[in-house]
């Protein structure tokens, strides 16, 4: 992502996700190349990929300790959530595709809190 190449980098972690789909920093950063796309589209599939994330790191055993949260002790899963709370939150509406898209991205942002 250094070369700004968004649309390469999100492809390249989705091929690192068929191998291994729970690895955090691909999941991470293929959802920061969706948002970085600045495509309003891509929105809700960000929000999607920021919420997985959370959830990996919750299962993976993120014990909340450290700094890495400075509004609870969540740790970094908190801190990938409230990023997908963003995402979602800016995601487009207005015509009935938008919505459901919208509302797709929401559903996935509720799923990961749940973890």
């Amino acid at each position: 992502m250094d070369k700004l190449s968004y649309t390469l980098a999100a492809k390249q972690f989705q091929k690192v996700l068929k191998k291994t789909t729970h690895f955090v920093p691909a999941m991470i950063g293929h959802a920061t190349a969706l948002e970085r796309l600045g495509r309003p589209a891509d929105l809700p599939a960000s929000a999607c990929a920021y919420a997985a994330a959370a959830a990996a790191v919750v299962a993976q055993g993120d014990n909340g300790a450290g700094p890495a949260s400075p509004r609870g002790e969540g740790g970094m899963g908190e801190a990938i959530l409230r990023r997908a709370m963003q995402v979602a939150a800016g995601a487009p509406r207005g015509s009935p595709g938008e919505t459901e898209a919208r509302e797709e991205a929401w559903r996935g942002v509720a799923a990961a809190g749940h973890t």
